[in-house]
């Protein structure tokens, strides 16, 4: 008898989208050797987001950029990412500041 798999919602929700790359990544317990760089920017926006929302303070979100795109003016991927991320923020910041708790 097979043992059981135990399943997640990142696994079924792969499954829906692809049920090839599913089967390689679970069943075969493959997964890619390099990481897609656009999901760095994505867990960044996720980070700054957790601080928005801990402190309402676009200062502390900015001071964040600094520290994680030290060579953002010598490197042009890091100061693409930087702008970006940026005005992310500031967008959001503008249309939720003055939002209540609910939001």
């Amino acid at each position: 008898m097979t043992p059981r798999m135990t399943t997640t919602y990142s696994m079924w929700s792969l499954f829906r989208n692809c049920r090839k790359v599913c089967y390689w990544r679970y069943a075969r317990e493959l997964a890619p050797i390099k990481r897609d760089p656009r999901l760095d920017l994505v867990t960044l926006i996720h980070e700054c987001l957790e601080i928005w929302h801990n402190r309402r303070d676009l200062t502390a979100v900015l001071g964040h950029f600094d520290r994680r795109f030290p060579g953002r003016t010598q490197d042009d991927a890091q100061g693409r990412d930087c702008r970006l991320t940026t005005a992310i923020m500031v967008g959001y910041a503008g249309r939720y500041s003055s939002c209540s708790s609910r939001c």
